[in-house]
């Protein structure tokens, strides 16, 4: 049972695509590139719940649905004018159409492994 001041997961998912759609720059700048692959990881957490057998039949719903609403939006949007925001646009609506074709088949996008080396910034030569 969920406490009463506790979110719920729609809440919560809407609330985590609601922060990673924020782009405070537009364009093709690293800050964006880096904000559009969140969003992107954001949205195969949530294909993954939608299917995934361990979370509960409503868990799964509720992503679902979720995922229903955000490609709702995202088709009946004015399209962008910002041209890296409209092709990761683009990209987000395959994922979500390709999913629906077959859940069942559905295979999460591995990450991209960070490179080798120290961490940028790390002056700890």
């Amino acid at each position: 049972m969920r406490l009463a001041d506790a979110p719920s997961l729609r809440g919560v998912l809407e609330a985590i695509s609601k922060t990673t759609a924020e782009r405070p720059e537009a364009g093709h700048t690293m800050s964006s590139e880096v904000e559009r692959a969140v969003e992107f990881r954001a949205l195969e957490a949530m294909l993954s719940l939608a299917v995934n057998p361990q979370a509960s039949t409503q868990a799964r719903a509720i992503a679902r649905s979720h995922l229903n609403d955000l490609l709702k939006q995202w088709t009946t949007a004015a399209p962008l004018p910002d041209t890296a925001e409209a092709i990761h646009r683009a990209a987000l609506i395959d994922r979500i159409n390709d999913f629906n074709r077959d859940p069942q088949k559905f295979i999460p996008t591995k990450p991209i492994e960070a490179p080798p080396g120290m961490p940028i910034g790390d002056s700890n030569f």
